[in-house]
């Protein structure tokens, strides 16, 4: 099972100031997926290479997820591998 994660830690002051800082990256985690990390939970007695071809679907998924947000918001890019 993956899902998409973040972590915020909020630090508020005596003087009612306050600062956060999130694990992903940028704000407004629910205007886009692509600001959230992937967690993959495997259980304990699960077969090693079926965990790794679960984990490598997953990057599928989110680099599909990517291009289709850069090509939606930003018009024609061009996309590259390394």
């Amino acid at each position: 099972m993956d899902f998409a994660f973040d972590v915020v830690v909020a630090d508020k002051d005596d003087d009612g100031s306050f600062s956060w800082m999130a694990w992903g990256a940028r704000t407004q985690k629910l205007v886009s997926p692509l600001r959230l990390g992937d967690v993959m939970l495997v259980a304990g007695d699960a077969d090693f290479e079926d965990a790794v071809a679960a984990a490598g679907e997953m990057i599928q998924r989110t680099s599909r997820r990517a291009r289709d947000e850069v090509q939606n918001h930003s018009g024609p890019v061009a996309i590259t591998r390394l």
